[in-house]
């Protein structure tokens, strides 16, 4: 374990930045310079630890990376296609609200005459869509897996409202009046809860932390769950002390970058200037070397006897290569048990323990 030398806490809002890659009014990324740079020697490194955050839950489910309904509308005679890309406002809906938004869309800009009906079931938590297109006139087709903005494994980064609503995006829906497809259900089931918790980023070189999705470093400092309901505050206490630990690989930090992304690294949208904060905890701490040769010893001799009974034969291991600028002393100790073994001269339990507690 190591020891604790120093350490220097920094309070963050984003208001006090001096720069938004991503626009003045997105609060969510930013740049911070410190007047006095956080620093360590050569032979100590820096630990970042996340101690809290205070983030107002004022952005919303459907945003602008899945409100995107891509509609595909085909007339059979004379042929013809038309591809129209629904936006859903952006907003905080609950199920009934959503459909009721993609179903007016839908009737406002269809081109055969047709209506379409939502509708959805508690019980199974699906959507179903119906329409009163004739199989002789045409079909409509939602373009969940082959659309521009599909969200599947191909096209990860597709803004569609499939999963929102229901659908896997594994396949294009098809229906129409005339066919058995008369009133499509979704195949999985609604999911409105698009951002499961927040990640503050950073452009510092991290040594300790990974990502399952990359399977390297990351950026990462801290995930933060939500666990309350829009227009709340989102509380984050770092109580456990080490969740959000980080190794720094740098040795001076003076230009910080951060980042507020939901799981899939997306930008949150805080909306226009609202800004939140956050405070970091640098320590400083010295380097240890790890030794590459261990060699076991008895601590206890077998004859000696602990409450009447034989004890078992507890080990220690004794490093050859000492690095640590208190490892002269414990050095020390560990030769004193040597000398007293090579004597033979026999220490009582407690002696031997006394001895050892120095270590």
């Amino acid at each position: 374990m190591t020891t604790e030398l120093s350490s220097s806490i920094v309070h963050i809002r984003s208001k006090d930045a001096v720069n938004f890659p991503e626009g003045e009014d997105l609060r969510t990324h930013f740049e911070v310079i410190l007047g006095t740079a956080i620093t360590c020697f050569e032979d100590e490194f820096l630990q970042l630890e996340v101690a809290s955050m205070e983030v107002p839950f004022s952005f919303y489910g459907t945003n602008t990376n899945n409100n995107i309904l891509q509609m595909r509308e085909f007339r059979v005679a004379p042929p013809f296609t038309w591809n129209t890309d629904l936006v859903i406002p952006q907003g905080n809906y609950n199920i009934d609200e959503l459909i009721e938004q993609i179903e007016a869309q839908m009737n406002g800009a269809t081109n055969l005459a047709a209506t379409y009906t939502w509708s959805y079931d508690i019980i199974s938590n699906k959507c179903t869509v119906a329409t009163d297109i004739a199989g002789a006139v045409g079909t409509c087709s939602f373009l969940f897996n082959t659309g521009s903005e599909a969200n599947n494994l191909a096209t990860p980064d597709g803004r569609s409202i499939a999963k929102q609503i229901g659908w896997t995006g594994d396949s294009d829906i098809t229906f129409d009046s005339g066919t058995a497809a008369t009133g499509r259900t979704s195949n999985s089931r609604v999911d409105l809860i698009t951002i499961h918790s927040l990640y503050l980023r950073s452009n510092i070189a991290l040594g300790n932390t990974l990502t399952s999705r990359t399977g390297t470093n990351s950026s990462i400092l801290v995930k933060v769950p939500i666990e309350v309901n829009p227009l709340e505050m989102i509380y984050f206490k770092n109580e456990a002390f080490g969740a959000g630990r980080n190794y720094l690989s740098d040795n001076s930090i003076t230009n910080l970058i951060f980042r507020l992304s939901d799981q899939n690294g997306n930008t949150i949208d805080l909306g226009d200037e609202i800004n939140f904060e956050f405070t970091l905890v640098f320590s400083v701490h010295k380097k240890r070397a790890r030794s590459n040769k261990v060699r076991d010893r008895h601590i206890f001799a077998p004859s000696v006897e602990v409450d009447g009974d034989t004890p078992e034969v507890p080990m220690i291991a004794i490093h050859d290569t000492l690095s640590h600028p208190v490892l002269k002393q414990q050095k020390e100790e560990i030769d004193k048990i040597n000398n007293i073994e090579g004597k033979g001269f026999d220490k009582t339990v407690n002696e031997y323990q006394k001895i050892l507690n120095a270590v």
